[in-house]
């Protein structure tokens, strides 16, 4: 086993590698580790770069790899791969989408998990219940409108003067604002519909918001930069 800060280094050197396309060296690295640390670094690691490590190596290999990995991480991997997969196309047209998908899946994330804590604390403690359900469903569409509206001009304000491309800042900030409407909505939906049918809010909301998020964010974002490539490139 490799000690943490061995870990972030080859994270970092990995990432590198992944960016210039040189999959077969990040393959040389990985093989070389014990297998719960290739699974640490596939793990966070862009999701495009998993794809693509992912169908070079052997599927004995692959399936050491995801043994490393818990529940929740091994389904957000492997749906994260299945919708990467769909846009590898555009992906490969304009590469710096692969640096952007995490921050769109990592802020919708953050945000679903946020309405869904709400929902479950005020489940339990009585403050709603399933009469409440739209009135908290419009609540919680307002909050995540105007965070949406706000983080997604700021990524899109970052990008256009890091990229100088404002169509690719639109795409960026309309994804922000498209996930975190789908935040919004999972949130409070899981935890909800988990009630409704007698089952704990707080057993396995987390790992259902944070993968809806991952899925719809990487949908959302790919599908309008596909819809506009001609634009990005």
């Amino acid at each position: 086993m490799v000690p943490p800060v061995a870990i972030d280094r080859l994270l970092e050197r990995v990432r590198m590698l992944s960016h210039r396309g040189e999959t077969g060296a990040v393959i040389e690295i990985l093989r070389r580790l014990h297998p719960a640390d290739s699974s640490e670094i596939l793990y966070r690691i862009e999701p495009d770069a998993q794809h693509a490590i992912m169908q070079e190596l052997p599927w004995e290999e692959v399936a050491d790899v995801l043994e490393e990995l818990d529940e929740e991480e091994m389904v957000e991997v492997v749906q994260g791969l299945t919708v990467v997969a769909q846009f590898a196309g555009t992906i490969a047209a304009v590469a710096i989408l692969a640096a952007l998908m995490p921050v769109v899946a990592a802020q919708g994330g953050n945000a679903g998990n946020q309405s869904m804590t709400i929902i479950v604390r005020s489940l339990a403690l009585g403050q709603i219940d399933l009469r409440n359900f739209w009135a908290v469903i419009r609540h919680e569409l307002g909050v995540g409108i105007l965070h949406g509206i706000a983080l997604g001009a700021l990524v899109a304000a970052v990008t256009f003067v890091w990229i100088g491309n404002p169509v690719l800042s639109a795409v960026i900030g309309t994804a922000m604002l498209g996930n975190f409407l789908v935040a919004a909505i999972v949130g409070v939906l899981v935890p909800m519909t988990l009630r409704r049918f007698g089952v704990d809010p707080a057993f396995g909301s987390s790992m259902l918001v944070t993968a809806s998020t991952d899925i719809l964010g990487f949908s959302i974002f790919l599908g309008l930069a596909s819809y506009l490539v001609a634009w990005l490139v």
